[in-house]
């Protein structure tokens, strides 16, 4: 009995002592892949390779999750990628287990700097001063500190007063030091956003989600300002991603809301456009433009497009009206050139030159510009002309018959017999003037060839025919009607 039960205490200890060395063995074979993944890893962050550096790290630490280096140069990796919420979280932990690590501390206190934690960061980096007084780092980073603490206090204050520019460019100052501090970039993009700097929106939304991926506050400001640049989708896209995070967010659900609305209002324009109900696009486009003023990308194509309605429906004044107002924000060659054609139609030719003049500047081979100007020019020239049509009281398109009936009734009412009774010399001559004009008239208009090159502005002078180059006014009533008249002067 006595050595029954020996032997079983002896094979107890045997039992314990295996499993201690199998437990040793199997330590000390984790504790060697866990240096092998480190040597790996660090060989991949001289190549540059982070991400795979970062996965080799992580494994590492799985299988040693107390090994101090492990987290300290996962940290140094994530920092080289811009992570740096995920730095401070492995540097906190090398805090935890070697607390004397001061090198740990000088990082993460400059790290707390860099993402604007003010107060953690001042505790850490006089906790390096105690450990090692003779710090090279420690008294510069404690300058920077007191130097960005104080001038965010400005800025918040500057930034409450809306005195946005102001406050952005003192944001700059500050985020030079603290170039990781979410809060601060998101202050900058507000005061942007009241600017209408889009694209340092962009910036500065874009690091701030790189250090904290799920802020609501960023993916919001970030919307808005590739909404602003015309990124409809990319901005639908990040507040549908802020609505993942927190369905009952208004701030992104209304700024969806919003873009879908202005995109149904394009839709809906296009749509009257491609029908030819013109008065109902413009309608369209008014409404479409009081939905949010700073949707410039939008607003310009509902102001261009009211601005080219109006000349298609033929109102020229409107159309003047609207394309001076669409070009106030948007110096597009089709505005322009619209609104060069509605002069036209208003017989405004210098300010029609003008424009197609500034067209042509913006696109020199622009084939309407060009016989824009060349039109304007030559009806100008037309317009200084005398009237034949208006003088002997016609339409243009009136039939031969219409203009002999017209210039015999004005011919007689003018005739120069009539002189006589006159005393007054002004009437005289006014009259005088008038049988002359109503006799050159009717030799253009009566010329099928001359009334055809007048009605094209060319001149008859220059081509030695007509429109008053030396012909007799009488010589039409020379037999006219079967009578010879006697002319008294």
């Amino acid at each position: 009995s006595t050595q029954s039960t020996e032997g079983s205490i002896t094979m107890k200890h045997t039992t314990v002592i295996s499993v201690l060395l199998f437990l040793s063995l199997h330590l000390l074979s984790l504790s060697q892949n866990a240096e092998n993944l480190l040597n790996q890893a660090d060989a991949a962050m001289k190549e540059a390779n982070v991400d795979l550096a970062i996965s080799l790290y992580s494994k590492a630490i799985q299988l040693s999750p107390s090994e101090v280096n492990s987290y300290y140069k996962r940290a140094a990796a994530y920092l080289t990628k811009g992570a740096s919420k995920d730095a401070l979280s492995d540097l906190n932990k090398v805090m935890t287990l070697k607390p004397d690590f001061t090198l740990a501390l000088l990082r993460r206190g400059r790290l707390l700097l860099e993402m604007g934690e003010f107060s953690k960061s001042k505790t850490d980096l006089e906790a390096v001063k105690k450990q090692d007084p003779s710090n090279p780092h420690v008294d510069s980073l404690l300058a920077k500190l007191a130097e960005a603490r104080d001038k965010s206090l400005q800025a918040e204050q500057i930034f409450a007063v809306k005195n946005f520019g102001v406050a952005r460019d003192l944001l700059t100052e500050i985020l030079s030091i603290c170039k990781d501090s979410v809060s601060l970039r998101l202050m900058r993009a507000q005061c942007n956003f009241e600017l209408g700097e889009w694209y340092t929106m962009i910036e500065d939304t874009t690091r701030a989600l790189k250090v904290d991926s799920g802020n609501l506050k960023a993916y919001l400001l970030r919307g808005l300002a590739v909404f602003y640049t015309g990124d409809t989708e990319n901005a639908i896209k990040l507040w549908q991603e802020c609505l993942k995070y927190d369905p009952d967010n208004k701030a992104c659900r209304d700024q969806f809301k919003k873009a879908k609305k202005l995109d149904k209002a394009v839709q809906k324009m296009e749509e009257l456009k491609q029908t030819n109900r013109f008065a109902d696009a413009i309608e369209a486009a008014n409404d479409a433009l009081s939905v949010d003023p700073k949707a410039s990308n939008y607003n310009n194509n509902f102001r261009n497009s009211i601005c080219s309605l109006y000349q298609k429906l033929h109102k020229a004044e409107k159309a003047v009206e609207a394309c001076t107002t669409a070009l106030q924000f948007d110096q597009n060659i089709e505005n322009l050139l619209n609104r060069a054609d509605a002069y036209m139609s208003l017989d405004d030719f210098d300010a029609a030159i003008g424009d197609y003049s500034k067209a042509q500047q913006q696109d020199n081979g622009n084939r309407r510009a060009h016989d824009g100007i060349h039109n304007a020019q030559r009806r100008k020239k037309m317009a200084e002309r005398k009237d034949y049509y208006k003088i002997l009281g016609v339409s243009k398109d009136a039939e031969p018959s219409q203009i002999k009936k017209a210039y015999r009734k004005l011919a007689l009412q003018y005739h120069p017999d009539k002189l006589k009774s006159i005393q007054d010399e002004k009437e005289k001559e006014k009259m005088e003037k008038m049988f002359y004009d109503i006799n050159e008239a009717h030799e253009v208009l009566s010329d099928p060839e001359k009334r055809e090159k007048w009605d094209r502005g060319e001149d008859l002078n220059a081509q030695g025919g007509g429109g008053g180059g030396g012909f007799n006014p009488f010589q039409h009533f020379q037999n006219f009607g079967g009578q010879t008249f006697t002319f008294h002067f």
